[in-house]
């Protein structure tokens, strides 16, 4: 009778639990706080007191060594439960140990991952506030300058959501393939004029093509120009260089125009062709220096072919001794 209805209590107390069973879960708070290590101590105490009154009440309690002897013998079941609390609750105080354990990971886990998120945005924001000072002393030593340099970084980089923003290659393609188009009307007029020199006779379209091949050279410029925000401090001298190409050729025109005077008139062009490389040699540095601020060099050769073999197209002609000889 007294175990059934000591089934009967369990089963009520169970049902209890589990009807409150969140305020029997773990928490962060202290060990004292928790009601799962309260039951696991004052169950098995209770159900050792309810087994030690039914199991002795027909025994008068005896105050001798043959009562204790007897207490033990009928209370073996009893003293039994009533170790289950100091077991249990060394259970519980593993789980809660073992609780706070994956907490603590988890806050420093989360305080890692701030950590590096901040230092992320940190490094982010010092990066474009580097790349933005460098961009504004671009002007020092050129004949240019910048008017947005925060415009020209949106341009040049696909700004990301993980604070790491990824190369434009449309940005840099567009002013590599600008740079192409200068390089072939370039070639264009130093091919022209060697033809001159040679055959000592002008072609019909000679002035034509002269004429459109700067312009050309001057529009890609000026898309250059417009892209990368720049505002030089002076008219462009590709009208002007156009200008005294055709003031050259009208006074040729009306000239003799024998072979002589054509062998002058193209060696004069080596000159407005001289003055050519030397507006592009500030162009082709001014670029250069802008593409150095946002890129590395291992990039600038990869999106920026056209640029390194201006470059190269600039420091033959005006630097080489075997040109420089040939012009004199």
């Amino acid at each position: 009778m007294s175990l059934l209805i000591y089934l009967t209590i369990v089963l009520l107390v169970f049902i209890w639990l589990y009807r409150r069973r969140k305020n029997f879960s773990l928490s962060s708070e202290s060990l004292h706080k928790q009601w799962l290590f309260r039951l696991a101590i004052f169950f098995p105490l209770a159900s050792s007191l309810y087994f030690m009154i039914w199991l002795g009440y027909p025994y008068p309690f005896r105050f001798d060594a043959n009562g204790y002897n007897t207490f033990l013998e009928i209370n073996k079941f009893s003293l039994g439960i009533l170790a289950l609390s100091p077991i249990l609750g060394a259970f519980v105080v593993y789980a809660h140990r073992s609780f706070q354990s994956e907490i603590q990971i988890k806050t420093s886990e989360m305080q890692l991952y701030e950590a590096q998120k901040k230092n992320k945005v940190d490094m982010y924001y010092s990066k474009r506030k580097f790349i933005q000072e460098q961009l504004d002393n671009i002007d020092k030593g050129f004949k240019y300058g910048l008017k947005n340099t925060n415009e020209i970084y949106n341009l040049a980089f696909i700004i990301g959501d993980d604070y790491f923003d990824y190369i434009n290659t449309k940005f840099f393609y567009y002013i590599n393939t600008r740079i192409g188009l200068i390089l072939a009307n370039l070639d264009k007029i130093i091919e022209a004029n060697n033809c001159v020199l040679k055959s000592k006779c002008l072609e019909e379209n000679f002035k034509s093509m002269i004429v459109d091949s700067i312009n050309n050279i001057a529009t890609s410029s000026a898309h250059i120009k417009i892209v990368l925000f720049s505002e030089p401090e002076y008219t462009n001298k590709f009208n002007d260089i156009c200008s005294e190409f055709t003031i050259a050729y009208s006074y040729y025109e009306f000239t003799n125009q024998d072979e002589f005077d054509t062998s002058t008139f193209a060696k004069s062009n080596l000159l407005i062709i001289r003055k050519i490389y030397i507006e592009l040699g500030l162009l082709q540095k001014l670029i250069h220096r802008i593409t150095l601020c946002l890129i590395s060099n291992n990039d600038i050769k990869k999106y920026m072919v056209n640029l390194i073999e201006l470059e190269k197209n600039i420091s033959n002609y005006l630097y080489s001794d075997s040109l420089g000889s040939s012009e004199q």
